[in-house]
This record gives structure tokens, sequence and C-alpha cells, in this order.
């Protein structure tokens, strides 16, 4: 009779094997390894035992007994693989046991780690803003100072007197001072305004034949050229100044030094005072040239627009993260 459950009786394991078993075969517990027989073939040899009995005592009595036969030899004995007729088969689990193999499993979680490891990457993108500002308006008032310069220094190398003071405006600025008479005056105005164009070496031959005159554009040759250098000199120390502000402006956006970006800061801080200076540029040269006062005012506009983006990264640079961000290091 074919066995469809067994028991293992090792460790207990109730086996239910693909197809059924023949009694008397040899199996492996796939829990244990262990080796057992499977039961039936002796209850079915006790119950069939009298049966024989009968019929070889009913035999015996109707016939001769005839020779013995010799008996068959034993079949060979099989590996237990080749005993375990019942295939692949797997182990009945109770309901305990089933959670405690759960239990034993290790856990593994498969969830991503969505932490920052990394504070540089929010530090960046927080000062990314205010430190191109300072970068970007580092760098065109840096371009502006240079064009400012070449301004400024052309007369002295490109005009024939070295100087920014034609003849024409001392003569003016001496007439001006030195009211004619009223004949005089209407006439020298008709003859201005009959002539549009004016030859500076023939004003520069009047000048030179009247002192007061020749000393008049004389005094403000001198002025010119004072003012000159010195609007030189504050264009050199302006170029310097904003090309160091561009430099600690890249500092501070690729978070390199700490020093360096509270140094973007406060040097874009103090541009605030370009609105004070743009607008006496202005009031000072609206009467002699509307050129060069427009000129200075948009100037210091420039350079006072630049105060946000430092106040700005000032507040950056005392969070704790963006502190952190400077001194972290990648593994």
């Amino acid at each position: 009779m074919a066995v469809v459950k067994i028991d293992c009786p090792e460790c207990g394991a109730t086996l239910k094997p693909a197809k059924p078993l023949t009694p008397g075969k040899k199996v492996r517990c796939p829990k244990c390894d262990n080796v057992f027989v499977v039961p039936g073939a002796e209850d079915e040899e006790e119950q069939e035992a009298p049966a024989r009995k009968a019929k070889t005592a009913a035999g015996k009595a109707s016939r001769k007994p005839a020779p013995a036969e010799e008996p068959a030899p034993p079949p060979p004995a099989k590996a237990v693989e080749d005993e375990d007729e019942g295939g692949i088969y797997g182990v009945i689990q109770q309901p305990g046991e089933e959670k405690e193999e759960e239990d034993r499993k290790p856990k593994v979680e498969y969830a991503p780690d969505l932490s920052v490891k990394n504070p540089r990457g929010p530090a960046t993108a927080a000062v990314a803003v205010p430190s191109n500002g300072i970068l970007g308006f580092g760098a065109l008032l840096a371009l502006l100072s240079v064009g400012t310069l070449c301004v400024d220094l052309w007369p002295f190398l490109f005009t024939k007197w070295s100087s920014g003071v034609l003849p024409s405006e001392a003569k003016k600025k001496y007439e001006k001072e030195h009211r004619k008479s009223g004949s005089q005056e209407r006439q020298s105005g008709r003859r201005q305004e009959q002539t549009s164009f004016v030859d500076e070496d023939q004003v520069m031959l009047e000048l030179q034949r009247d002192p007061d005159k020749l000393a008049k554009w004389e005094d403000m040759v001198e002025d010119d050229r004072i003012t000159r250098i010195i609007v030189a000199c504050c264009c050199v120390a302006a170029l310097i100044y904003f090309v160091v502000m561009a430099y600690a402006g890249v500092q501070l956006q690729n978070l390199e030094s700490v020093r360096w970006s509270w140094t973007a800061c406060i040097m874009a801080m103090i541009c605030i005072a370009g609105f004070p200076l743009g607008a006496w540029g202005y009031l000072s040269n609206e009467d002699n040239s509307t050129f060069t006062a427009f000129g200075t005012f948009l100037l210091g506009v420039i350079t006072g627009a630049t105060f946000p983006f430092g106040l700005w990264s000032l507040f950056l640079l005392k969070k704790p993260a963006i502190v952190e961000a400077f001194t972290y290091e990648v593994e």
C-alpha cells in the first residue's frame, strides 16, 4: 500500500512526497538529513501471514508437496537516492514552526537612504545667488574702472595740448567772468552764432596775445591735469578693489575659504558708499560737463547695487550648515 504522508522519527517533521512511496523504501529527511525506512511493510506482512498459512494447509491436503524451489536472489541494494521513489518532496510545517522560521531569517531593509550625507550641495545652492551677484558686479565694475581710466588718460596721450581743456573753453570762461560792454557782447555773440566750427589754433593765438586769457587757460589746464591724475589713481585703486572682490566671490561660490567669503561680504557692503559718491560727482560736474556728471552718477548707482548681495551673504555665513560645508571633506 502506497504511503502519501510520513513522519520523520528523528525530528518529527511531516513529509509530503510528490508521488506516493512504497512501504519499506528508504528516504532521507530534508530537514535533518536522517535516513529511515517508510513504515507499512511489516503490518501488511502480519495481516497476510494467516491467509497464506490457510492456503498452504489447503494446498497440502489436496496435492502432494512440490519440490522446494530455490529462493530468488535478493535484488541489488540501491542507493538511498534511488530508493526515494517519491521524487521531490517538502516538509509540512506547523503554523508555529513557519513563524519561527521567518523570525530566524535576517531582516533586509530595502528602503533607500534619503538622508543628506554631503552638506556642500545644499550650501552651494544656498550661496549661489549672492555669490554670483558679488562676482558679477565685481567683474563689471572692474571693466568700468578700466574704461574710465582709458577715457581719463585719453587727453594726455592723444590731444595736441595734452589736456582736456580746449583754448575755446578757456576763452569762453574768461569772457564770462569779465563781462564786456553791451555792444561788444552782442557782436561777439553774433560772431559765435555765425561760426559753427571753432578753430582752436586761431583761438590759441588769440590767447597768447592776451596775457590774462593765457593765464586763465594755463590755470584751467593745470586743474584739469591734477583732476585727471586723481581720477586715474582712483580708477586703479577701484580696479584692484573690484578684482579682489570678484576673486573673493569665487571663493564664496565654491565654499573654498571662510576668510575670503567674509572678505567678499564686507567689500560688497562697503560698495554702498557709491550712492553718495555718485550724487556728489553728478552735482560737481553738472555745470561743466553733462556727460561726465551722468557717467559719474551711473557708476555710483552700479557700485551701490552690490550692497544687497553682500548683506545676503553675511546672513548665510552665520548659519551652522554653511559653516560646516566649508570644513567638510569628501571621503
